[in-house]
């Protein structure tokens, strides 16, 4: 959001093309991260997985094949 100067939950699920819904969940770890959000948020930021995932305290340094087969 800071990237972007977005203010509003509601604008962030417009780019992200989500629900406000599913944002909201997000943001109170109700449900995960999806890959396929994932990188639709680095697409959208430019940012690579890895600096996203070290933003989010994401310490794996190893991905999952399942990580691999939800992103196609």
């Amino acid at each position: 959001m800071e990237q972007k100067g977005i203010k509003q939950y509601g604008k962030l699920a417009e780019l992200l093309e989500i629900d406000h819904s599913t944002l909201s969940n997000i943001k109170l770890r109700k449900i995960a991260l999806s890959q396929k959000l994932l990188n639709r948020i680095q697409q959208v930021s430019g940012m690579s997985i890895r600096e996203m995932r070290d933003l989010m305290d994401d310490r794996r340094r190893e991905i999952r094949m399942a990580e691999l087969l939800d992103s196609e």
